[in-house]
């Protein structure tokens, strides 16, 4: 291992776009949304949802994957331009 690797994987610095939020609904059947930055849902992240609810998984759960995903999109978002089928998408959820 190259001893200047360290350095190089330090990442206290970087940070990181406010890239989509996740709204909490109160509705037992959808418990929470990511929202992109248009403000649309992220119909696949939605549908992920769905499987782990339709799994059994607790909401806490849900919540807790969802902020994962939000942070592993914000990370993308920061780094990448992700075009998909001749349209431009951030992060999988349409631009617009």
């Amino acid at each position: 291992m190259p001893e200047n690797e360290e350095a190089e994987r330090d990442l206290s610095a970087l940070e990181l776009p406010q890239w989509g939020r996740l709204r909490e609904t109160g509705d037992p059947w959808d418990p929470y949304q990511l929202i992109d930055n248009n403000g649309q849902v992220c119909a696949e992240a939605q549908a992920f949802f769905k499987d782990l609810q339709a799994a059994g998984r607790e909401d806490t759960t849900l919540r807790s994957y969802a902020l994962d995903l939000l942070r592993w999109l914000r990370f993308l978002s920061s780094r990448f331009s992700i075009a998909h089928g001749g349209r431009e998408f951030e992060c999988g959820c349409p631009a617009g």
